[in-house]
């Protein structure tokens, strides 16, 4: 009796953890609006004809744990007015990924503000690999995460790892109004530079303090550490450790 009980106790839980398993969830439309919140139950997979889903207006809400994979060349745009919290935990990081392996596979996570409203982003206890939409013109970030212009991105805690270009990316924005960026407390490794700024507006100040930046393969002659930051204009760089 206590055998066929056990026995029917276990196929109860195998139906149920096939009745409340989530399947994938698609993102294939051109833009998306919050509020909005992508749960850790499924893989969020962003996979658009044109390579580009956008945030355009809201908050976009990433709970701890969850997974976001990027179709072959496609990319998360975040407009002005539109906010992406990705905050995870040390025990239950948020993982942001392409559907290969393959370093590059897939493009960036672009935070494009305008004269009208700034686009935000935090990344906490985040895991990001392969990313990274290479740009070759004068100026011009690369990475997984980028900041065109007026956009305002922390990223703490995280781990950046095996992307095309720097881990993080920052164009030179506009003279009325520079990005800002604070990056700290996070590991990078195995990028072509460690974070890339190219703001030349001089009251820009970007944060790039306490992480370990190792393994880079790009150039660079500022100060000797160039090639790990990639930087071109002011900044406060303190504690990182450049291996």
């Amino acid at each position: 009796m206590l055998r066929k009980t056990f026995l029917l106790l276990i196929v109860l839980l195998a139906v149920s953890a096939i009745t409340f398993a989530q399947p994938d969830s698609l993102v294939s439309a051109d833009s998306i609006a919050g509020p909005a919140t992508w749960g850790n139950d499924r893989t969020w997979i962003i996979n658009n004809l044109n390579d580009e889903v956008r945030l355009t207006s809201g908050m976009l809400t990433i709970q701890a744990g969850t997974t976001v994979k990027f179709a072959v060349d496609n990319s998360l745009i975040i407009d002005g007015g539109a906010t992406l919290t990705a905050s995870g935990t040390e025990e239950n990081p948020i993982t942001f990924c392409g559907t290969t392996s393959s370093i590059g596979s897939w493009g960036s996570i672009k935070f494009n503000g305008d004269t009208l409203a700034i686009a935000t982003g935090t990344f906490r206890h985040c895991v990001i690999k392969h990313g990274g939409d290479q740009e070759t013109a004068y100026q011009n970030p690369s990475g997984p995460i980028v900041l065109w212009e007026y956009a305002t991105v922390e990223v703490d805690s995280c781990e950046i790892d095996s992307c095309l270009g720097a881990a993080v990316g920052v164009a030179h924005g506009d003279q009325e109004y520079n990005n800002s960026i604070l990056v700290e407390y996070s590991t990078i490794y195995q990028c072509g530079k460690g974070v890339s700024i190219t703001d030349q507006n001089p009251s820009s100040r970007p944060q790039i303090k306490n992480n370990v930046i190792m393994a880079i393969s790009g150039n660079g002659d500022l100060d000797g550490i160039g090639e790990k930051l990639g930087t071109d204009g002011s900044f406060l760089n303190t504690d990182n450790i450049l291996i």
